[in-house]
């Protein structure tokens, strides 16, 4: 009896137990691991925090460190989203893009954030948020004083100036002819002093200087032609002048205009963008592989190469934090493809939460947010949302 009371209360006691809901804690939350490339602003921003040493001294405490960033804030948005809040995010930093991007492919981590784009093969899931140009990165001119003077002073201006000055000449002589026995400037003055006092009003209204009045109908119908006229021919100098000044703005720019320059040339390109090497080999250029971009900058000044295909979105934020010298280095307005920068997600996370991803994605779409984190880092925020 004993025993079948004993046989009774254990049977119990495991239908009791295998009915129970165990309330998940704080500790038992899954966890998300993102991968962090450094090296990739502005889409993410690794600010290492700092502590107070002895005196005047400060260092750094690399354990802890706070990332921000246009793709670090959009994955937030994501993961923060209803169905997936429950996740703890663990941030992994990486300095090495080839070796973040083997980890994602071994699944070692959930998210990779970085400059990295959709047409990285590791996975078949990512999140395309921003359509970037490649462009083409090379070594600036050096403006030497004859270059300075031969963009001023181009073909166009010498032939406005030629033929202005044909015109005063012209104007000049009608103006002396009607007006030299009666204008009080000239009647009693010598020949030469007659015409050069012609030439010299003339040319003093080209110049927009009107101190000139004339005194007979003639003269003032001839002088009213030539205000006009000189109107018009001032105007254009003038705006052409400022053309060419506004190119001396802009010399350091690249020069390159057609994709056929780069034919058979050595054009570098960062290893982990098959897109970019996609796009050399498509213009019959010869790829030339470097780790980042910082490489990159290297050979262009090493003279290892003349030309890199780049990431017009990661190269514009170099210069303009001066991490690449701007007066050394400058990026055509030749564009040669296009790649979407993207989130990339990994095999064994992308089947689990690729469909939760992507609806979240589109309601934070929705309600306008991801144009206001595009606002934040980018220029050009109408390039956001390629989804």
């Amino acid at each position: 009896m004993t025993l079948l009371r004993i046989f009774i209360m254990s049977m119990l006691s495991i239908v009791y137990s295998s009915n129970q809901v165990q309330i998940p804690t704080h500790s038992q939350d899954p966890l998300v691991r993102i991968g962090i490339c450094d090296k990739s602003e502005p889409l993410v921003y690794i600010q290492n925090n700092k502590t107070q040493g002895d005196g005047n001294d400060q260092t750094y405490d690399h354990s802890i460190q706070t990332v921000s960033g246009l793709s670090v804030d959009l994955t937030n948005e994501l993961l923060d989203a209803e169905f997936l809040d429950h996740y703890q995010k663990k941030y992994i930093i990486y300095s090495d893009h080839i070796q973040a991007k083997s980890d994602l492919e071994k699944n070692k981590i959930d998210i990779l954030l970085g400059d990295f784009t959709s047409s990285i093969k590791v996975s078949q899931y990512s999140i395309p948020f921003f359509l970037d140009e490649i462009v083409i990165l090379s070594f600036s001119k050096i403006l030497s004083f004859n270059e300075i003077i031969k963009i001023i002073w181009n073909d166009l201006v010498q032939d406005i100036l030629l033929f202005s000055i044909f015109l005063i000449i012209l104007f000049s002589i009608l103006l002396y002819y009607f007006e030299n026995k009666v204008h009080p400037h000239m009647k009693d003055s010598s020949f030469i002093e007659r015409l050069s006092y012609s030439f010299f009003m003339v040319t003093a209204c080209f110049l927009r200087d009107l101190v000139y009045d004339p005194v007979t109908n003639t003269g003032r119908i001839i002088m009213g032609i030539w205000m006009i006229i000189s109107l018009f021919l001032i105007t254009i100098v003038t705006s052409v002048i400022t053309s060419s000044v506004i190119t001396l703005t802009h010399f350091n720019d690249s020069d390159l205009s057609d994709y056929r320059d780069l034919h058979q040339q050595r054009v570098g390109y960062v290893v982990y963008e098959p897109s970019q090497f996609e796009a050399l080999k498509t213009i019959s250029a010869i790829p030339i592989p470097y780790n980042d971009y910082q490489s990159l900058q290297k050979a262009i000044f090493n003279h290892e190469i003349y030309y890199a295909a780049v990431s017009k979105l990661i190269v514009t934020d170099l210069l303009k934090h001066e991490i690449i010298d701007r007066n050394q280095l400058s990026i055509s307005n030749l564009v040669i493809g296009f790649e979407s920068m993207s989130i990339l997600i990994s095999e064994k996370f992308g089947k689990k939460y690729s469909l939760p991803l992507k609806k979240s994605f589109d309601e934070i779409d929705a309600n306008g947010k991801i144009f206001n984190l595009c606002q934040q880092y980018l220029d050009h925020p109408q390039n956001c949302n390629l989804h």
